[in-house]
């Protein structure tokens, strides 16, 4: 039976619980009795702790696969991009590093990727925040809300194809907030996003009063989202209001108040009772669930008295800076030919056996009609091999582009690997002729193939580059592409959307 794959991407910034998290989707993966229409293919590391970004590497290669992806501090988003971007398989499952899983739900899972319909893009899971019976003060409950929250990725599901058409998460949000409502409501547009039945539970995170003030960043974060879903995103994505209104006329008071206290002292005494009277509910509400100690109540009132001013000062810094980002398309795709457009017949000098594979003319086609320039560079050692001859291979691309369009640049190498030349894949000189001869810069230039080879002549010219496996593409080969898809069209829309 041929089954669904899947990945599970951890993002991590290095908390202890990763282990016990990994062992415990290992174990169950173990116990797993394979009756499943899903399979898990790996699980992915994105570790996003400061330093050099390196390849993936592998940690450990018995199934399933667990293997590393670094991202140096770019913040979630970009380690999520990093870890579903190195991975073939049709859905990809993120997990936080500190949630708990159940007994079963690795179960539970798979019977909901399984159950999900052709139109279901997302799958989300459902969540738990462990706490107390009594009061909740405002750390408990904004984690409470995570379990009403939609598309939350604490453990959150995406077929690939939708992150490809999507671009994945908007990097620029560089925090864990808002990033994921904004490729929920994106992701909503090509389909559904349900609810599961899998149950994931997410703790309250011990931290500092003063915490409550640098949380005060996601109202840029809020602008951003309006700029780029409208007014009605809030409602959309089930995210509540907030108290920004109340800090903005809280401030406004106290401005009012500074600037009549000389000359309006009776006025003045009115905005001064308001913003009394605003602090005091503040204080008041973030108060109601907090042990009373003397240390904990200094803590909640020293960062009650700097919220409402972060608050505002964040919103007006959100105005002047977050702007909605538009991806930009390459300037040139390169594909390979064997194995990446057409079926790979070795040495082939027989244009009756170029057979392109499904979709490859309508993913070249819709490259052609948003202006990026299309061209095919391709390794033909079996020329330098005198098996065939220069006029088969221009054969073998005249019918190529009779059934999938014409491409704008073709460059071909005639050698073998022993003539040492400087134009065979992974060597840079097919690459520097296309570019050449297009016009194009080589950082705006997406390489498309099969092999290592295809990558590494990318980055010798400085171009990104997106793996498409097949069948004799080796292993270690997929294991360390830092992009992959399963087939030219995901690739394409991930080179148009920037998702590389």
């Amino acid at each position: 039976m041929c089954r669904a794959t899947y990945a599970v991407v951890i993002p991590t910034i290095g908390r202890a619980s990763l282990g016990p998290l990994i062992d415990e989707i290992r174990r169950q993966a173990e116990r797993s009795t394979g009756g499943s229409a899903c399979r898990l293919a790996e699980i992915i590391i994105a570790d996003d702790r400061a330093g050099t970004p390196a390849p993936p590497a592998v940690l450990d290669p018995a199934p399933p696969r667990i293997r590393v992806v670094r991202t140096g501090g770019r913040g979630p988003a970009a380690a999520r991009n990093a870890g579903w971007r190195c991975s073939p398989a049709e859905w990809i499952v993120f997990v936080d590093d500190d949630v708990a899983l159940g007994p079963g739900w690795l179960m539970a899972l798979e019977h909901d990727l399984a159950t999900a319909d052709d139109r279901t893009v997302g799958v989300q899971a459902r969540i738990r925040v462990p706490v107390g019976p009594g009061p909740l003060d405002d750390r408990d409950r904004q984690t409470r809300q995570l379990e009403t929250g939609r598309w939350i990725t604490a453990d959150m599901a995406y077929r690939r194809r939708a992150l490809a058409e999507t671009g994945g998460f908007d990097e620029s949000f560089r925090r864990a907030y808002r990033e994921d409502s904004d490729l929920g409501l994106r992701a909503g547009e090509l389909g559904e996003l349900v609810r599961g039945e899998r149950l994931t539970e997410h703790p309250v995170r011990t931290e500092s009063w003063a915490a409550a003030i640098g949380r005060q960043r996601g109202n840029a974060d809020d602008v951003a989202m309006r700029r780029l879903h409208g007014r009605a995103w809030r409602a959309a994505s089930s995210s509540p209001r907030g108290r920004l209104h109340r800090h903005l006329a809280l401030m406004g008071a106290l401005a009012s108040t500074s600037l009549l206290w000389r000359r309006h002292r009776g006025a003045a005494a009115v905005t001064a009772a308001v913003v009394a009277s605003g602090y005091g509910e503040l204080l008041a509400d973030r108060a109601s669930g907090v042990d009373r100690t003397p240390s904990d109540l200094l803590g909640v009132a020293a960062s009650t008295l700097a919220i409402p001013p972060a608050a505002v000062a964040w919103w007006l810094w959100g105005l002047a800076t977050r702007r909605p980002r538009r991806p930009r398309p390459p300037a040139a795709v390169l594909f390979d030919r064997d194995g990446t457009l057409i079926e790979d017949v070795p040495y082939n000098g027989d244009d009756r056996l170029v057979a392109p594979f499904a979709g490859v003319g309508n993913a070249l086609a819709r490259l052609r009609s948003t202006g990026v320039a299309v061209a095919l560079v391709t390794n033909q050692s079996a020329v330098g091999h005198g098996w065939i001859d220069a006029t088969e291979v221009e054969a073998c691309h005249e019918r190529l582009q009779q059934l999938v369009g014409p491409f704008d640049a073709i460059a071909w190498c005639p050698h073998t690997a022993s003539d040492d030349c400087d134009c065979r894949k992974p060597r840079r000189g097919l690459l520097t002729d296309v570019i050449d001869r297009l016009g194009v810069d080589p950082a705006e230039c997406v390489v498309i193939g099969d092999t290592a080879g295809d990558l590494g002549a990318a980055a010798a010219v400085g171009a990104r580059a997106i793996l498409v496996p097949n069948a004799e593409t080796a292993p270690h080969e997929v294991a360390t592409a830092p992009n992959v898809a399963p087939n030219v069209a995901e690739a394409v829309a991930m080179a148009l959307t920037g998702a590389t």
